[in-house]
């Protein structure tokens, strides 16, 4: 997968407003975050852009952590927090979605989806660093650095919404939104409130939304 980012043909934003911001919370081998990114948030985002969109992806989900114990337990079990290590890695080293999202977007391609205890073979993620054009020494070195990668952790599981319930948890200008929803409607409706066009928004819904 190529790094996303607008394609030569899209128009521009034609207002210059504030990017609206887009915060996912997902985990690695939940079949729901698998379908969002591959049905709605890869393709939203390759839409419109940083320009309209301000994205933040959390790779984290339901997993519980006892900073005493220096423990993380994940819904899909151990091969699930192993393979959040690699998308938190990829997050925060190469920090912009153009960068990170076709690497995560590639695993959820890639990994198959449910519980899991044994840690998938290290050449998966390779493979999607390749794929993605990232280094993949740079994310198997933050991988295999217990500092690094347990810091990465705690961080993102301060990031993720302590109230959530499920995953995805989507929220568009830090109010929920439902993952059933068009992503792309949602942040069309709050940049247009904004002041903000763009050619892939149609108007705003007649839904009624709090965003």
């Amino acid at each position: 997968l190529r790094p996303v980012s607008p394609s030569s043909h899209r128009v521009k934003a034609t207002a210059v407003v504030g990017s609206v911001p887009v915060q996912v919370s997902l985990e690695a081998l939940c079949i729901d975050s698998k379908d969002y990114m591959l049905k709605d948030l890869a393709l939203t985002y390759s839409t419109l852009g940083p320009a309209v969109m301000d994205l933040s992806v959390i790779a984290y989900g339901n997993a519980k952590i006892d900073e005493d114990l220096h423990q993380v337990t994940c819904q899909h079990g151990n091969a699930e927090c192993d393979a959040n290590a690699y998308m938190q890695c990829a997050i925060d080293h190469f920090d912009t979605p153009q960068r990170y999202l076709p690497f995560i977007q590639c695993l959820f391609e890639t990994l198959p989806m449910g519980r899991q205890e044994q840690v998938f073979s290290t050449s998966k993620f390779a493979h999607c660093a390749r794929r993605s054009a990232l280094d993949w020494s740079t994310i198997r070195d933050c991988h295999n650095d217990p500092e690094e990668s347990w810091k990465l952790q705690v961080e993102a599981s301060e990031k993720t919404p302590s109230y959530h319930d499920h995953v995805p948890w989507v929220e568009v200008q830090g109010v929920y939104v439902s993952e059933n929803t068009s992503l792309l409607q949602a942040v069309c409706d709050a940049y247009y409130k904004q002041g903000g066009k763009h050619p892939a928004c149609v108007a705003p819904s007649a839904l009624q939304r709090s965003i």
